[in-house]
């Protein structure tokens, strides 16, 4: 209660505010209210208290002593009060609103200015940084380097915002390299190495991050320029923390140097001694890491620092080095290192190790080879690469000390995962980065860069292989661009062999594991995406290479797999030269199927770029497959893919096809065994839906001379029957047969008529096949309008519910949309129906034939849907189902088609909306409008029966609306979303009804007022989308009443319109804007300053830019003055900016759009600011 009461009301007094704030922080972090389910309001009113504080004032002076609460002086505090204060203070720094309140005053409560006491703050920040710094490693209960951390962005943040551009040299002349981390908080004018290179560290992420809200975005780029301009010496000073710590165990581990060479020292250093250097280094590394990433560092700068070899030299797993073996840079222009390295300790662990691989990484990055004055870095780095791959490219072979074997090598030879991860991100990267010398002129060796990645694509650990697979990518899609086309070819040529060896390489990326039974589905997951990308790999490199190249390679990698099985397994596929001459065939007791398994898979990736006429390796897969064992789900499930990809081939090969039906058929009976694995409970659902995928595929790719109408339908009855398939997988299969019935029926069809055998009456042939028609039709829709009656008995209330419902209708819709009927000369289409469809339409004029079979269909069906709908009146699916399928018989049928049944299903729409409020009704009523106002005729025919139909729809919804209707906007914002979709239909096809309907019409605006202030994205975008269509539509309005205008301007053709209409059509337009205009653009501008929600600022359609634009255009004066009154909040330099653009681009639609969008971004900066 005492959080509640006090969660809004700080005090200036830190003695006042600290307990309250230790109080809430023990509420939120102590043990025992974490466990207290009792507390759980203590703990949200204290959280909500928190946050009130870091935003007060008063927040500065009491993190600086909650701060400064600690020995000698008094005991520590919980380390959750350390870091809670460091963190609120890192905070407050970022934001420019927050540091306001310390320049409120021009004094301080001890008198000081302002930025005195912005210098005070920057001082006492450092102070604790060094104190918490001090404190690392010690056995206290603070966690000091969290707050180390957090307490060095914070200063780097301030020194952002106050412009301190000299923090780099004060920083670096701060240090004293004989403190140590304990020392230096007992001299508070001196800094240690660690703090000045955490603060380093620190200063370009700070710089650079997106949570930085300045006065000004122009402070961020200055202070940015400044540190690059300071970057010679930061590197200078890393270098320097390096060489010239006086720490003795560091001193221990450097190499000393004599008048010949460096001595080895001894290997029986004590560890404690060996492993003193690590967090200097550590430290190193993350500073010099974040300013290679965060500071564009000139690249002259990079190739002078010694601190390159250095990263190299810990790649190699080496020791440390010693300044007085580096050359003078006064006596050298090139200087070098000609040092050696020793073997201090096994740098390939640990963090190190990792830190110089990120370096080395982020360098290779930012630095690419395109940009030309990146040369001689990039020369420099690419034999130093190469030495951690091969030590005869060592440039200079006193730069690293020999090794056995290079470090990659010795990786792999160790399998030591974590340095090939390591050594893999750094020749991925550098391929990526150096893509430009891959593909170019010069000869630089690039086979041997190649030839590293490939290694590294081949290591065993996957999650390591496949980060080169955007490499692969990035490399595929350079050489396609290469020009001219005759360079392209022979770079090509040149990298085949690296090429093919990848597709190798990708075969081994694609298996399964041995255990793969007993991989949990997060695995499995994980797995099959992986898959998915090297099958992309796959596809690419057949655009390169051509199918049969890759298709070869493949076949190759199959012939080693299957030499892999025991030999009565090799002898019977040896034997597989000719097609299997029945579908009983012994199957292969297989001991290694994953090999196998991820070679199909790799061909089913590239079954598109396979000729048809292929005859040397899938001949031979064709066969092997119906002998595979069937019950491994994973082989299974990709060859009943790859018979699906392979449909075009089959159709050339029908004699292969034949024992592969029987093999789909118990493909499908799959979805009722028993899975191995528990885990696993989808395997047979998987085989049977690749089954059933397959079986469509096959239906529509075998065209010629191999009719699968008779077997497909067979099949079909058979799984209907044996009820073991998913609806989806059944929806596949029904497909496969309304294609393959189809294409019978047409090439039957055609030779009927090819033979000149049919009179203008119909031949005894044309009537033989029409009976085959009708039995056929009876075998597909009888069974499902059985089910269809039964299920809209009223007395049947067991026997069915509305998930099979859904069911029956949508294997309606898939035989409306894919069982269709040849033409028939005989019967043409008449004049009056050629005429009235329109030209610009992109459906084909559907034949009588079609026409007629979906009319009777829908008639057929008609009472049975209505009883059924009636019966589950607030089923969604159903209803959304339900209206599909009449979308989908319209589209069939084409308008005139379906005009008998257009009244009864408008009718029917009202009625059913009337019962249930289900928004798949309203989307239903706009696509009658869509389809019916795309022509000229039927607008204006039916405009006024789609009037009534909207009258009778928005009432019924702003009744169900119309208590408390925000809330009701929100609880609904589908319905909301696709009445205002229906009314922008209205606007779009047949307006006129509407516009001249002005209560209507003024229910549809004020509604739409409401809707935008709502935040909902789906309610938001319907009402843009009307508000834009009605304005767009006065715009027409006015455009055809100006003089020498013949009508109004639709869809590209012109309209002559009654003066008379369009007088009142206009009068009503402006009536609208006048009562509501004003509110409108109020909301709008509303909304694009932050104070409403803002979804759609220049959308292509539906927006506020589009909006306003229009207005603009269509009544520019009115539009400035409800714009002044709505910016009356803004400055008014930010108003008459506003004001002079959009009113300047009335005719430019994209330099408007600009123009809000620029403004919007503004208020939003603004916005941020104010907020903290």
């Amino acid at each position: 209660q005492r959080h509640q009461q006090c969660q809004h009301e700080h005090s200036n007094d830190a003695s006042i505010e600290i307990p309250r704030l230790l109080s809430a922080l023990d509420a939120i972090y102590s043990n025992q209210s974490t466990l207290n389910n009792a507390n759980n309001n203590t703990r949200e009113a204290a959280d909500v208290y928190l946050q009130s504080f870091q935003r007060h004032p008063a927040s500065w002076q009491c993190c600086d002593v909650l701060l400064s609460t600690h020995p000698p002086t008094q005991p520590f505090l919980p380390s959750y009060a350390y870091f809670f204060a460091a963190q609120t203070l890192h905070s407050k720094c970022r934001r420019a609103f927050d540091l306001r309140q310390i320049s409120t005053n021009s004094t301080d409560s001890s008198g000081n200015s302002s930025s005195s006491s912005k210098q005070l703050l920057k001082e006492g920040m450092a102070n604790h940084l060094t104190y918490f710094a001090s404190q690392s490693g010690e056995s206290n209960s603070i966690n000091s380097r969290a707050v180390t951390t957090q307490l060095g962005m914070a200063l780097c943040s301030l020194a952002v915002q106050i412009g301190w551009m000299t923090i780099v040299t004060d920083l670096t002349q701060s240090v004293d390299f004989g403190l140590d981390r304990k020392s230096s908080c007992e001299n508070p004018n001196k800094m240690n190495v660690f703090v000045a290179l955490e603060i380093l560290k620190s200063l370009p992420e700070e710089c650079r991050s997106d949570r930085l809200w300045l006065e000004e975005e122009q402070d961020g780029w200055r202070f940015s320029t400044a540190l690059r301009e300071n970057s010679k010496l930061v590197l200078d000073f890393i270098w320097h923390c390096l060489t010239h710590s006086t720490n003795n165990n560091m001193q221990s581990s450097i190499i000393t140097h004599t008048s010949t060479q460096s001595t080895i020292q001894s290997q029986s250093q004590s560890q404690s001694q060996s492993q003193s250097i690590i967090p200097l280094e550590e430290s190193a590394l993350k500073c010099f890491h974040s300013w290679i990433r965060y500071i564009d560092i000139p690249p002259t700068l990079l190739e002078q620092t010694p601190l390159i070899q250095w990263v190299f030299f810990l790649l190699h797993g080496q020791g440390a080095i010693d300044k007085h073996q580096i050359h003078s840079r006064d006596n050298h222009e090139n200087p070098i290192m000609t040092h050696n390295y020793t073997n201090v300790m096994d740098y390939h662990r640990g963090d190190t190790f990792e830190l110089a691989a990120d370096v080395l990484v982020e360098l290779l990055g930012c630095y690419p080879s395109h940009v030309r004055e990146h040369s001689n870095l990039i020369s420099k780095l690419i034999p130093l690469c190469m030495t951690l791959a091969s030590a005869s490219h060592s440039p200079t072979p006193s730069i690293i000390h020999p090794l056995p074997d290079p470090p990659f090598q010795q990786a792999l030879h160790d399998e030591d995962f974590d340095r090939q991860r390591a050594y893999c991100r750094i020749f991925t990267e550098m391929g990526e980065s150096y893509m430009s010398l891959l593909t170019g002129y010069e000869d630089v060796n690039q086979a041997m860069l190649l030839d590293l990645v490939l290694a590294c694509s081949a290591i065993e650990d996957h999650e390591i292989s496949t980060i080169t697979l955007h490499f692969w990518y990035r490399f595929v899609s350079s050489l396609e661009q290469i020009e001219p086309y005759e360079y392209r070819q022979h770079q090509i040529d040149n990298y085949t062999p690296q090429l093919l060896q990848l597709v190798s390489t990708c075969t081994s990326l694609l298996q399964f594991p041995t255990n793969v039974q007993a991989l949990s589905t997060d695995n499995m997951d994980d797995i099959l995406n992986q898959r998915f990308h090297v099958s992309e790999t796959l596809v690419d490199l057949c655009r390169l290479l051509g199918g049969n190249a890759v298709l070869h390679t493949l076949g190759e990698c199959l012939q080693r797999e299957c030499k892999k099985q025991p030999q009565t397994v090799q002898q019977q596929l040896s034997q597989q030269s000719q097609p299997p001459s029945s579908s009983s065939q012994p199957q292969l007791a297989l001991t290694q199927w994953n090999g196998i398994e991820s070679i199909l898979i790799g061909m089913v990736s590239i079954s598109i770029y396979v000729p048809s006429d292929e005859a040397d390796i899938i001949p031979f897969v064709m066969s092997m497959i119906p002998r595979l064992p069937p019950t491994i789900a994973q082989l299974r499930h990709t060859s009943h893919q790859l018979v699906g990809k392979y449909a075009c081939w089959l159709d050339r090969h029908g004699e292969y096809l034949v024992p592969l039906l029987p093999y789909l058929a118990d493909g499908l009976r799959m979805a009722a065994a028993v899975p191995a694995n528990p885990n696993h409970k989808e395997e047979g659902t998987l085989c049977a839906g690749s089954a059933a995928v397959a079986i469509k595929e096959l239906c529509e790719g075998c065209r010629s001379g191999f009719a699968l109408g008779d077997s497909a339908l067979d099949l079909y009855n058979g799984i209907l029957s044996a009820q073991v398939l998913s609806l989806k997988d059944e929806l596949e299969v029904l497909e496969g047969v309304c294609k393959a019935v189809s294409r019978q029926w047409k090439e039957e069809h055609s030779s009927i008529f090819d033979n000149n055998s049919v009179t203008h009456n119909g031949g005894p042939q044309m009537q033989q096949l029409q009976q085959k028609q009708q039995t056929y039709l009876t075998r597909i829709v009888g069974p499902i309008g059985t089910r269809l009656l039964a299920l809209a008995d009223p007395t049947n209330i067991g026997g069915g519910g509305p998930k099979q419902a859904v069911g029956e209708v949508e294997r309606l819709t898939v035989v409306a949309r894919y069982l269709t009927f040849p033409d028939d000369p005989i019967n043409h289409p008449s004049p009056s129906e050629v005429e009235s469809s329109s030209p610009s339409s992109t459906t084909a004029i559907p034949s009588t034939s079609r026409a007629k079979f979906l009319t009777d269909l829908m008639s057929q069906s008609w009472n049975a849907l209505e009883h059924v709908l009636q019966k589950y009146p607030n089923d969604f699916a159903l209803a959304e189902k339900f209206c599909r399928l009449h979308k989908h018989v319209l589209r069939g049928c084409g308008p005139n088609g379906y005009k008998p049944m257009l009244e009864p299903f408008q009718r029917q729409l009202v009625s059913f909306y009337n019962l249930s409020h289900l928004s798949p009704y309203l989307y239903a009523a706009s696509v009658l409008i869509s389809d019916y106002g795309s022509y000229d005729d039927n607008a204006s025919t039916y405009g006024q029966l789609f009037l009534e139909m909207l009258n009778e729809l928005s009432n019924s919804t702003f009744a169900f609306l119309s208590n408390t209707i925000s809330n009701q906007f929100v609880y609904h914002p589908d319905v909301v979303e696709e009445l205002f979709f229906l009314a922008g239909r209205m606007m779009t096809y047949c307006p006129q009804p509407l516009v001249l309907s002005p209560a209507l019409l003024r229910s549809f605006v004020q509604c739409a007022n409401v809707g935008m202030k709502l935040d909902h994205r789906d309610a938001n975008r319907g009402t843009l989308i009307f508000l834009e269509n009605l304005v767009g539509y006065g715009l027409t309005i006015e455009s055809s009443s100006s003089p020498g205008t013949g009508g109004v301007k639709k869809e590209g053709a012109v309209t002559v319109e009654d003066p008379n209409v369009t007088a009142a059509c206009k009068h009503a337009i402006e009536n609208v804007f006048m009562s509501d205009g004003r509110e409108i653009v109020f909301n709008l501008l509303q909304a694009l300053m932050g104070k409403a929600p803002c979804y759609r600022v220049d959308s292509k359609y539906g927006s506020i830019a589009g909006i306003l634009f229009k207005l603009t255009n269509l009544c520019k004066p009115l539009l400035i003055r409800w714009m002044q009154d709505a910016l009356a909040e803004v400055s008014d330099n930010v108003k008459e900016d506003c004001l002079k653009e959009m009113s300047g681009f009335t005719n430019v639609r994209d330099d408007f759009f600009w123009s809000v969008q620029r403004f919007h971004d503004h208020c939003l900066r603004i916005s941020r600011r104010l907020e903290g």
